[in-house]
């Protein structure tokens, strides 16, 4: 906040803060920052206004001031981390549960994806806005990585997520409420966890056979098929019970270069 522009811009937010009643997630989209850091902003100018008012009422020195307002600071932060998050439990929820137990990632202070397919990306973005209930941001690709990144900014949501599900690269779980749920929510949580963590692609088979008359002749059958991976052997195996209950047959087997276990499934053959 030494130069002269960040104190503009600082001014400019205060204003729109507290005159307009503007949230804190809208104007850190529109400046370019993140919403903890305008969250800092506003807790130090508050503090600052609380400890002149301690030295004129009170007739106390800055450092007696000071100590004051910290230990209000604090309390008043604890009361807000206590508030809790209404998770709206969906097929958008299971979707973004699908995500996170794929490519997603849940921090202490925030819920991440990074991805490098737009659609991906865009998808996640829109189901999680609907079942958390707050925004995202959004920014395009960057540097040689071309990623794509969804980021929501809640250290309340982060906390609720990691509180109530398992979703940890190697300890993943599929949450009871999708195993027991409907065929939507089962069917949403695997969307998601398909576009982290599957391959949807064409193979060609070859199968010879005997005619009645002696004749050796061959069949080539185009096949569709999906493999999902993961190194998580418990998780992979209640996806394919989930793929079981919809219908689909699937087999599951380990893969032993890299320690993986695979879901494997022929959905459509082509003669």
């Amino acid at each position: 906040m030494e130069e002269p522009i960040a104190r503009e811009i600082f001014q400019k937010i205060l204003e729109r803060y507290f005159e307009n009643h503007e949230g804190s997630t809208t104007l850190a989209r529109e400046y370019d920052l993140n919403p903890t850091t305008i969250q800092k902003w506003l807790l130090r100018k508050n503090r600052q206004k609380e400890v002149q008012a301690l030295i004129k009422l009170r007739n106390w020195d800055i450092l007696k001031a000071r100590e004051e307002v910290q230990k209000k600071a604090g309390k008043l932060k604890s009361l807000k981390l206590k508030k809790k998050i209404k998770l709206q439990f969906g097929e958008s929820f299971a979707y973004t549960l699908g995500v996170l137990c794929g490519d997603g990632y849940v921090g202490e202070y925030s819920v991440r994806l990074e991805c490098q397919d737009i659609n991906f990306a865009k998808t996640f973005l829109k189901n999680g806005e609907r079942a958390f209930g707050i925004q995202a941001s959004f920014s395009g690709k960057r540097g040689k990585t071309g990623l794509y990144y969804v980021t929501f900014h809640s250290r309340n949501l982060a906390n609720a997520l990691r509180s109530s599900y398992k979703t940890r690269c190697k300890y993943w779980e599929v949450p009871r409420e999708i195993m027991e749920g409907s065929d939507g929510l089962k069917t949403g949580f695997l969307k998601g966890f398909v576009d982290s963590e599957g391959h949807v692609g064409l193979s060609l088979t070859k199968t010879s056979y005997v005619t009645k008359n002696g004749a050796n002749r061959f069949c080539l059958s185009l096949q569709g098929y999906v493999h999902l991976s993961s190194t998580n052997e418990k998780g992979i195996k209640k996806v394919a019970s989930l793929l079981r209950d919809l219908g689909i047959k699937v087999h599951v087997y380990p893969i032993r270069q890299n320690g993986e276990w695979r879901i494997s499934t022929i959905k459509n053959k082509f003669n």
